[in-house]
């Protein structure tokens, strides 16, 4: 069986929310940034105006999620981090984006802490193209 990630293509797919709060002021952190969920978790939220800080061990897939984000037309920087490790959540989260405007939201489907984090959990990830 084969499975990909749905490719986003346009604002059309998207769902919009009709809310004052969501708007470049308001940070989203999204930890998975990279590919799948974080991925359509960042595109949906820069499409409804949030300011996103992805963050993800994978630099070059976060690249292309940026670069997805900034053709829907919204704003997003992608922060490399291993999300193993609880200090480099924190630092990300307080610092980098704090820079950037309040934080409203959190989103760590992908962040799993260290203490709960098995030794056999693989990092890789499927290598995808980025389309952008």
């Amino acid at each position: 069986m084969d499975i990909n990630e749905p490719v986003i293509t346009t604002q059309d797919e998207m769902l919009f929310v009709n809310d004052a709060g969501f708007n470049p002021g308001n940070v989203i952190v999204v930890t998975g940034a990279a590919t799948g969920i974080g991925r359509a978790t960042c595109i949906a939220a820069v499409a409804n105006g949030l300011m996103i800080v992805g963050l993800d061990f994978d630099e070059t897939e976060g690249k292309c999620t940026v670069e997805m984000a900034r053709a829907m037309g919204g704003q997003m920087i992608v922060v490399p981090r291993d999300l193993t490790k609880d200090k480099d959540m924190m630092v990300a989260t307080v610092g980098e984006a704090a820079k950037l405007g309040t934080i409203q939201v959190s989103d760590q489907r992908g962040w799993h802490p260290a203490h709960q984090t098995s030794s056999k959990t693989s990092l890789s990830r499927s290598s995808t193209t980025c389309s952008a």
